[in-house]
C-alpha cells in the first residue's frame, strides 16, 4: 500500500462527510493505492455514525474509535498503529485543505527525494487571531528549535515509512507537529514544503480557544526545556 492518511475527528459531524468524500474521489481518480484511517477522537455528536456509514460505502476508509478524547496527537497516534502504507501521515478533518492539494503533497513526496513533505498555506481565510498566533508560533519554533519551516501546523504532513519509524511520534497534544519536525531535524531528514490554497472550514466550529493557545505556549516551553538539544 502506497499511502496511509490518518484523520482525527472530534465533534465534526458537519465536516466529516464532505472531507472524506472529496478525498476518496480525488485519490481514487488518481489511482493511488491508499487507506484513510478516520479516528473518532471521543466525539459526543454524530461523528462516529457518519464515519461508520462512510466506511461501509468506501472500502478505503477504516474507522477507529477512542473514548475519551485523547487530544490531537493522541488520536493520530492511535490511527498510526493501524497504518500499513509506504507513506504515512495525517491531516485535519475540517476541510481547510482541499483533497486536490492533499494529493499534491503526496505526489511531491512520492516523486521527490525528500523524507517528509508538508504544505504552506497561502491566501489564508481564517481570522486575524489565528493568523497572528500562527505567525508567532512559527517564529518561536524557529528561535527555540531552529526548525526552519514556513508553516508548522499546515496539513497534511506526510513521511516515508522509514522516517516515520525512526521519528516515532509520541507527543499526544497539540505539539505533535513540532515534535515530528524537530525530531526530523535532529536525525537529518529532509523536508519539502509546497504551497497550497487555504480555504474556509467545511462547517462546524474550530476548537482553538485563547485558553488552549496559552496552554500550548507552556507546553512548548516545557518541551524545549526537556528536549535533547537546547
Amino acid at each position: 500500500m502506497k499511502l496511509s492518511l490518518v484523520i482525527p475527528f472530534y465533534n465534526e459531524e458537519v465536516c466529516a462527510a464532505p472531507v472524506l468524500e472529496d478525498l476518496v474521489a480525488v485519490f481514487s481518480r488518481k489511482k493511488i493505492d491508499y487507506e484513510i484511517i478516520a479516528v473518532d477522537n471521543g466525539s459526543h455528536d454524530r461523528t462516529r455514525k457518519i464515519l461508520q456509514r462512510l466506511a461501509a460505502r468506501h472500502r478505503q476508509i477504516k474507522v477507529i474509535s477512542v473514548m475519551p478524547n485523547r487530544d490531537f496527537g493522541g488520536g493520530i497516534i492511535e490511527g498510526f498503529r493501524h497504518a500499513k502504507g509506504d507513506i504515512i501521515g495525517f491531516s485535519c478533518g475540517d476541510g481547510e485543505i482541499s483533497a486536490a492539494d492533499s494529493y499534491k503533497v503526496y505526489a511531491a513526496l512520492a516523486q521527490g527525494g525528500a523524507d517528509l513533505c508538508k504544505p504552506v498555506r497561502v491566501s489564508r481565510t481564517d481570522g486575524f487571531f489565528r493568523r497572528f498566533f500562527s505567525a508567532a508560533y512559527n517564529l518561536f519554533v524557529l528561535l527555540l528549535f531552529q526548525v526552519r519551516v514556513r508553516d508548522v501546523n499546515a496539513y497534511p504532513l506526510l513521511m516515508k515509512r522509514y522516517a516515520y519509524e525512526r521519528i516515532s511520534p509520541n507527543i499526544p497534544n497539540w505539539l505533535f507537529n513540532l515534535d515530528i519536525l524537530y525530531k526530523a531535524k535532529l536525525q537529518g531528514f529532509t523536508l519539502s514544503e509546497i504551497k497550497v490554497q487555504h480555504q474556509r472550514r467545511a462547517g462546524g466550529k474550530s476548537h482553538i480557544r485563547l485558553s488552549k493557545v496559552m496552554h500550548m505556549c507552556f507546553d512548548m516551553l516545557r518541551y524545549w526545556w526537556n528536549s535533547p538539544r537546547r
